[in-house]
């Protein structure tokens, strides 16, 4: 069964939000060596799996650092927060991941093209395993 997902959106700290952690650690003597000390991903958005995890997905944990690997997963809202400032509201929402599916994404990649080789040479589509 084929699953479809929302647009995949790159949750990276934009040039700006990066400049402003610059400014605000301006103190330190290189802007460049603050800049590369600044993390490109928010801290919230890490999560860790550790044995008992990846035994779960059959996942012997010979990953390389730089591998992709294609995550879903449902989440439980477990707390939902608004505060207004002078400025503005800021909002805010915690999840507790429930259930998560992981798949490499260089094999769906290839079976996808193994799917649409199907299709071209029999005319019919090739169900996903």
């Amino acid at each position: 069964m084929a699953h479809f997902f929302a647009k995949m959106i790159d949750m990276a700290k934009t040039p700006e939000q990066v400049n402003k952690e610059v400014d605000e650690r301006s103190s330190k003597p290189s802007t460049q060596a603050i800049a590369d000390s600044i993390p490109k991903y928010p801290y919230g958005l890490c999560i860790s799996l550790e044995n008992e995890q990846l035994e779960k997905f059959e996942i012997d944990g010979d990953c390389e650092v730089g591998d992709m690997i294609h995550f879903c997963a449902l989440a439980r809202v477990t707390s939902v927060s608004s505060r207004k400032n002078e400025k503005d509201k800021d909002h805010r929402i915690e999840l507790q991941i429930t259930h998560m599916a992981i798949e490499s994404e260089d094999e769906e990649n290839e079976e996808s093209v193994r799917g649409e080789k199907a299709e071209r040479r029999y005319g019919e589509k090739k169900e996903a395993a």
